[in-house]
This record gives C-alpha cells, sequence and structure tokens, in this order.
C-alpha cells in the first residue's frame, strides 16, 4: 500500500471519522497532520508518521468500520476516490491538514452551516437507548461530544425506520452534515424540510425526494 493513499483515505473520509475522536485524539490527529505536512524529505519519516496516522485512526474506529478494515488489510488505494487529486504525497498531507481545517470551521459558509446544524434539537448517546448502529447522524462538536439530530428518533428513542433507510441512500455516514442539511433545510421537492413531515405521514415522500438526490448526481 502507498502510504499517500493511506493518508488521503483518512483525510477524504474525516467527516466520517471525526465523532469518533475525542479531544485528545482530535489533538493527536492535528499534530500528525502539522508533521506530515512539515519537513519529512524522506520516505522512511514518510512512512512512519503515515503508520502513526494508520493506528490513531483504527484505533478510535469501531470494528467492522469500512475506513479501519481498508487500513488494516492495507488497500486503501481502492478508495481512491476519496481525496479526487490526491496523487502524491504532498498533494494527500496537504489534503488532509485541509480536511481538519474544514471539519474546525476553517470555511466560513460550511462553518455557518454546522453552527445551524449543531443549533437543531439533538441527543447526545447516553440519553438514548438505541443510538448504535449503522446509518445514523452522528455530528461532532467543538468540545469533543458527539450529538445525533433529535428527529432521528421518535418519542420513544428508537430510531425511525425511514430515517435509516434514507440515511444509508445519501450515506450518512460518509457525509453526515451533508445528510443533516438535507434532513433539516427546505427542501424544493418537498416544499418543506423532510425532517418536517416525520409525523405528518410523509415518510413515502421523504423517500420519493431523496431518490431525487441520487438522480440528480
Amino acid at each position: 500500500m502507498r502510504y499517500e493513499d493511506m493518508v488521503a483515505l483518512v483525510a477524504g473520509r474525516i467527516e466520517e471519522i471525526a465523532p469518533y475522536l475525542d479531544p485528545a485524539a482530535r489533538a493527536r490527529l492535528a499534530e500528525l497532520s502539522a508533521e506530515l505536512t512539515e519537513g519529512l524529505d524522506d520516505a522512511y519519516s514518510r512512512e512512519e508518521a503515515a503508520d502513526r496516522l494508520r493506528d490513531l485512526v483504527v484505533g478510535v474506529l469501531p470494528e467492522g468500520h469500512e475506513v479501519r478494515e481498508a487500513l488494516l488489510r492495507g488497500d486503501a488505494e481502492r478508495y481512491s476516490d476519496a481525496l479526487p487529486g490526491a496523487t502524491d504525497w504532498n498533494t494527500s498531507a496537504a489534503g488532509l491538514r485541509g480536511a481538519l481545517s474544514f471539519l474546525s470551521g476553517g470555511d466560513p459558509l460550511w462553518a455557518e452551516i454546522r453552527t445551524r446544524l449543531l443549533a437543531a434539537p439533538a441527543l447526545t448517546p447516553g440519553m438514548l437507548p438505541e443510538h448504535g448502529g449503522p446509518h445514523l447522524i452522528r455530528l461532532p462538536r467543538p468540545d469533543g461530544g458527539v450529538q445525533l439530530p433529535a428527529f432521528q428518533f421518535d418519542t420513544a428513542g428508537r430510531v425511525r425506520p425511514v430515517v435509516r433507510e434514507v440515511n444509508a441512500l445519501l450515506d450518512a455516514e460518509r457525509d453526515p452534515w451533508g445528510v443533516a442539511d438535507w434532513w433539516l433545510g427546505l427542501n424544493a421537492v418537498l416544499g418543506a424540510a423532510p425532517a418536517d413531515l416525520l409525523d405528518a405521514g410523509g415518510d413515502d415522500r421523504v423517500r420519493a425526494a431523496a431518490r431525487v438526490v441520487l438522480e440528480v448526481e
């Protein structure tokens, strides 16, 4: 496995990894990102730094997570679309640093969107009887915690089947912010935010609107 592919995979899937990072791991990732882009001119140093990055990410992700398994198997190059344009070490390393900056609010537009999404009603994992499993939106907070948008759950704290279905369709694990914005923003097809239709018998309409997203892409 090329080490630049490993770095590119982490960079391209950083929003998927972020919810599993506690403050210490987040700080360590930032340190590694700086190390990867500064003064690593020989292949041995780069390999060592990339190995430390891999160990950190593998250590925080749960068993079975796609990124974790790819890093363990050593086939990160299969995910070459994770960070488009990353063909060499410098591009991959710069991409990781940029991804971390983006995640922490370096892009003003997305910083505003993230602030809005984090202000929406949400629950923390400890408040829920059912917060595990795939296809749930988990948003990383600036304090290192994680919150789950409340619309995903019914009044008993159970995951709504239509939410899990649509989240899987839109790949919420890979793009939690984008999918959260889809659910909570005004949808032109529906004339409302999809999340607002969940208690109004609008499940089929929400499914249809999600399929439109895939058709457009």
